[in-house]
């Protein structure tokens, strides 16, 4: 039942361009390019029902700006070297990185329009910074 609950909740996130689970990147290779915004999202299987709201605002955040989040990836709490390398204590977390540098870090549970603010928030400073 919970898996069934859990494929039900990742559907949608899956229907995102780019998506990509940790599995398909070995090792310690970074997820990210340079130049492209990368989120992470880190995600315990046992406490799934903390993690819907992070769901629901990447997708009205990605419908309302496609072109802003093109690569997403999913990575389970087993996944230990990458939580690690990412210092991951809470889940959910979610990240969102160019290069090396993390753009936003949330953790835990959050309000949807929380999310979606700090999403808003961050894309409007990298926006203002290429601006000058």
């Amino acid at each position: 039942m919970e898996k069934l609950l859990l494929s039900m909740l990742l559907a949608p996130i899956f229907m995102l361009s780019a998506c990509v689970s940790s599995a398909s990147n070995e090792g310690n290779q970074p997820f990210y390019e340079e130049s492209n915004m990368v989120t992470l999202f880190f995600s315990d299987p046992k406490a799934i029902d903390k993690e819907h709201t992070y769901y629901d605002a990447l997708l009205e955040f990605q419908t309302n700006h496609p072109e802003q989040l093109s690569s997403f990836y999913v990575i389970e709490a087993e996944d230990k070297d990458k939580v690690k390398q990412y210092d991951i204590e809470t889940f959910p977390t979610m990240l969102i990185l160019s290069g090396e540098h993390i753009h936003l870090r949330l953790e835990g549970p959050q309000r949807k329009d929380n999310i979606i603010s700090n999403l808003t928030n961050m894309i409007n400073t990298q926006k203002n910074q290429l601006e000058l």
